[in-house]
């Protein structure tokens, strides 16, 4: 640090803006060879051009937006529609109105019903499966047991077979007998 620093960093009056002026102007004249932006540039050029071009690229829920938005204005025309025509008070619109407010009463009736019977079934189903899933944790050591059994058992088998396939052959008679086995003890 030279003296001009040192002048400037010692305790005194407030310096004001002078004094920071001075004490950044070194930093002022500093400049930086920073090649960070153009690679990321470039990066973010070659992504673009390796992503395929689509027209539109929707998320999945703006698609079924998009999908029940025009079902949805028009269901809201109807409703404005019934509206419009209670508030006549006509004998046909007391009668519309009527079928929409007993339509109305179905569909939550239907919608109670469908819920209480979820509920049922899964106060039914989730302890039958808690307590499935935990018979079959208990006896997954013993089915791997078992299984290790029957894979020595089979092993054993293939091994027994073999041996006596090959004892077989070997005190079986030469060929040429005519195809005939001849038992001991038995007519010839």
């Amino acid at each position: 640090m030279n003296d001009r620093h040192r002048a400037l960093l010692t305790a005194g009056p407030d310096p004001g803006e002078d004094w920071a002026f001075e004490l950044l102007r070194p930093l002022r004249r500093r400049a930086i060879d920073c090649d960070v932006a153009p690679a990321v540039m470039a990066r973010i050029g070659a992504a673009r051009l390796a992503a395929p071009a689509t027209s539109a690229s929707f998320e999945p829920f703006e698609r079924g937006w998009t999908a029940w938005f025009m079902p949805g204005l028009a269901m809201f025309a109807v409703l404005v529609g019934i509206a419009c025509l209670a508030a006549r008070s006509g004998q046909g619109a007391r009668e519309a109105w009527g079928v929409t407010l007993s339509l109305g009463h179905l569909i939550v009736l239907l919608g109670h019903g469908l819920v209480a019977a979820g509920g049922y079934a899964l106060t039914v189903a989730a302890p039958i499966a808690r307590a499935t899933w935990a018979r079959l944790e208990i006896l997954a050591p013993l089915v791997r047991g078992a299984g290790l059994a029957a894979a020595v058992c089979g092993l054993m088998s293939i091994i027994t077979s073999l041996y006596i396939f090959t004892h077989a052959r070997a005190v079986a008679p030469a060929g040429g007998a005519g195809g005939r086995i001849h038992l001991q003890g038995g007519p010839r």
